[in-house]
């Protein structure tokens, strides 16, 4: 079996080969490029963990410090995939927290924040060759909120695509049924508390396109004495960055978030929905690691067990 990790960046795709023909022992390293560095580890020695897409494992990497590293000023991010196909065509997103293709009943995974009003459908996208299903909200909706509830430190992405008139699609996290107070990424790339008018950014965000898919990914982390809240706005194949936004949180003052849910804002289409560890998509060390299970491969448990690992490093936002 061969795993392979792409890191898509300024400098364009790199691929990683294992050292050796088994991954079993062997060390990931760069066989061409000339962007950030990123090796995958293998499985520690007697630990019984596996790479294989049907078990259960933890994915661990190091970043390489030297000319080509990753320029932290430029707040890199990680995504990862899975592909079978060793040119990394039919990549995947993988999940190792949560995902929503919105396959299943609504009400199974969320609940509105208005229970007597109708805001929000489940449709098929017309045109979709499969069949695939979009949750629709209307421009004045209001909020949908999870039913699961998420560790303090993670990462919110959804594809969406904003409806004609709407203002404040986006995404929420940090929310609660009964509470208004939550961090949120809406509208043309504003990053705010809605309870609390100081905590706020916002970088306006030209162009957006009614018709065209966008990526919304939304953020925090908490440290000492502070709550790092972090977005960005992504084309709808992930793969420019249109727009980054950051901003400080101090706990303990009023009206700050405290929810455990994750929110989605009315006003437009949504296709896909990911949470995954902050640690996993935000790389603030010279190391890192998350784990997954046969979930994370939704679509590797049933067929071949060739499947790879595909991931990407996004050094720069547009000014």
């Amino acid at each position: 079996m061969r795993w392979l990790l792409g890191i898509l960046g300024i400098g364009g795709l790199l691929w990683l080969a294992p050292a050796g023909a088994q991954v079993n022992g062997a060390r990931l390293a760069f066989r061409t490029g000339n962007s950030a560095r990123l090796e995958i580890l293998p499985p520690l020695p007697g630990s019984g963990e596996t790479l294989l897409a049907d078990q259960k494992f933890t994915v661990r990497w190091v970043t390489m410090q030297d000319d080509d590293g990753l320029d932290r000023r430029d707040v890199p991010s990680i995504t990862w995939y899975y592909t079978p196909n060793d040119d990394g065509g039919g990549r995947r997103l993988m999940v190792s927290v949560f995902h929503d293709g919105f396959e299943t009943p609504l009400n199974a995974r969320w609940i509105s924040a208005n229970p007597l009003r109708q805001d929000w459908d489940v449709l098929r996208e017309p045109g979709s060759r499969l069949g695939r299903r979009i949750l629709r909200g209307r421009p004045t909706g209001v909020p949908l909120i999870s039913l699961e509830n998420f560790d303090k430190n993670f990462v919110v992405s959804a594809r969406l695509r904003p409806r004609e008139g709407a203002a404040n699609f986006g995404v929420a996290m940090r929310a609660a049924w009964d509470d208004a107070a939550c961090y949120s990424l809406r509208g043309m790339a504003e990053l705010l508390n809605p309870e609390n008018p100081k905590v706020r950014a916002q970088k306006q965000l030209q162009g957006l396109d009614p018709n065209q898919w966008y990526w919304y990914e939304l953020g925090v982390r908490s440290g000492r004495g502070s709550t790092m809240v972090r977005a960005r706005i992504w084309d709808g194949d992930h793969n420019q960055v249109l727009n980054t936004l950051s901003m400080l949180d101090a706990p303990g003052q009023a009206r700050c978030p405290n929810g455990t849910r994750i929110g989605l804002l009315a006003g437009a289409d949504y296709s896909d929905i990911y949470v995954d560890p902050w640690e996993a998509r935000w790389p603030a060390g010279p190391k890192g690691e998350f784990a997954g299970t046969r979930a994370t491969f939704p679509r590797a448990a049933t067929g071949s067990s060739r499947w790879l690992t595909w991931g990407r490093s996004s050094r720069r936002a547009p000014r």
